[in-house]
């Protein structure tokens, strides 16, 4: 995906008292091409707090707690990291910009700014907290964060999540919707992963990584086990390694923009993308989820690798070991436990001796709405992964071996 080059920054001093001096960092003439408006609804633009602003974002803070850590490197910092956000979910991603109320009927013609509140800074009526998104009054949505979440040089990963948030809020599609609540957190933490790559941010190999879905991959994404880490399949539906009509580099932002009121995400997907088979998409996303073989697979690998190099236990949560069923040769089942909910899947390694493999898959419920898909993954030495057709109920599919050190089964 192409990236684009950051957009200077101004750092703008607002009409209201300041309770310390500040300039612009770049040396330019702070009221110049300043297109967005401030607007404070919590403390109307008090004279005992302070505002500091960029171009699309304004801060503000109180003068107690740790108001001292609050200085002009704190805030040019955090503005420059927040800025070059701003440029990678609207332009690399297409997002609408979260500068009008979420109403419609509150707007007013204008742009405004994002508001930023530091917690621990002696805002007043504002309850002390790590990091969170809200709406305010006039349906803006705002970011409420410590000042130890906003560490800046490198920079802090928190504020790009709940930066996430605000962009979701003012997509609109998924505001009045029941069931995509559960979907926030990972959708936040795509957001930030979309960030990591676009940067180059090498902490951690560069991903926030997903160990607690993997551990729970079998069961229906996200849920109670893990909100924050099921964002590998918009991942997969933005990379869209396989070329399947409908999805890309916008297709999140679609989601956000075009969803319906109560309408499940999995349905969504299905409903603006008819010309692709949504079961089809499933099975090719698991048939990736095998080998991680999507753009940033040398970072998910490198996690990986750590985790297992843990112990045992880390192998045998990720991957799903198949058990004989009694009487029978060559016939393996999943266990009861790992059965998978909708668009759940299983990661199964196998050990090959022969120069072929052949699978007959079938599936052990015929209830409505049941329509699996598998493959056979194989991936060499040199970490290329080839892949058999997906297969159904009741198929049968045959592969050669290439001698490869890896062979899976996604279901």
């Amino acid at each position: 995906m192409e990236k684009h080059l950051h957009k200077r920054i101004r750092a703008v001093l607002c009409a209201a008292a300041m309770m310390i001096t500040l300039t612009p960092w770049d040396g330019l003439d702070a009221q110049a091409e300043d297109t967005y408006l401030v607007r404070d609804p919590f403390y109307n633009f008090n004279s005992g707090y302070n505002y500091y602003e960029s171009e699309h974002f304004q801060f503000i803070w109180g003068n107690s707690g740790n108001a001292g850590q609050v200085t002009q490197a704190f805030l040019e910092g955090n503005a420059r990291n927040m800025e070059e956000c701003w440029d990678i979910y609207m332009e690399d991603l297409g997002m609408a910009p979260p500068c009008e109320s979420v109403e419609e009927y509150l707007r007013d013609g204008n742009k405004y700014k994002t508001n930023i509140y530091l917690s621990g800074t002696g805002l007043a009526n504002m309850t002390d907290d790590w990091a969170y998104m809200s709406w305010d009054s006039g349906g803006f949505a705002y970011m409420f964060c410590d000042v130890g979440a906003m560490v800046y040089d490198p920079p802090s990963w928190v504020l790009p999540h709940e930066f996430g948030h605000v962009i979701t809020a003012h997509q609109l599609g998924w505001n009045r919707n029941k069931y995509s609540g559960s979907w926030w957190e990972a959708l936040a933490n795509w957001f930030r992963e979309e960030w990591l790559y676009a940067t180059g941010n090498t902490v951690g190999h560069g991903t926030d990584f997903f160990e607690t879905y993997l551990k729970s991959s079998s069961l229906t994404f996200p849920c109670g086990r893990d909100y924050y880490a099921a964002w590998p399949f918009m991942i997969y539906l933005t990379e869209n390694p396989d070329q399947l009509e409908g999805f890309g580099q916008y297709f999140v932002r679609d989601m956000l923009q075009q969803g319906q009121v109560d309408e499940y995400p999995l349905t969504m997907i299905e409903r603006l993308t008819p010309q692709t088979n949504f079961k089809d998409t499933l099975g090719h996303y698991a048939k990736r989820m095998a080998t991680f073989d999507l753009e940033h697979q040398d970072a998910y690998r490198a996690r990986l690798n750590e985790l297992l190099a843990q112990g045992s236990w880390n192998w045998q949560q990720i991957y799903t070991m198949l058990e004989q069923v009694d009487g029978t040769q060559n016939v393996y089942s999943v266990p009861t436990e790992r059965a998978p909910q909708a668009a759940g899947l299983n990661l199964i390694p196998l050990t090959i001796t022969g120069s072929e493999i052949s699978v007959t898959f079938h599936g052990l419920t015929n209830v409505k709405g049941a329509d699996w898909r598998a493959c056979i993954v194989q991936e060499d030495a040199n970490g290329v992964s080839t892949y058999s057709d997906l297969f159904r109920d009741g198929e049968t599919v045959t592969m050669g071996s290439v001698q490869i050190p890896q062979l899976h089964i996604s279901l």
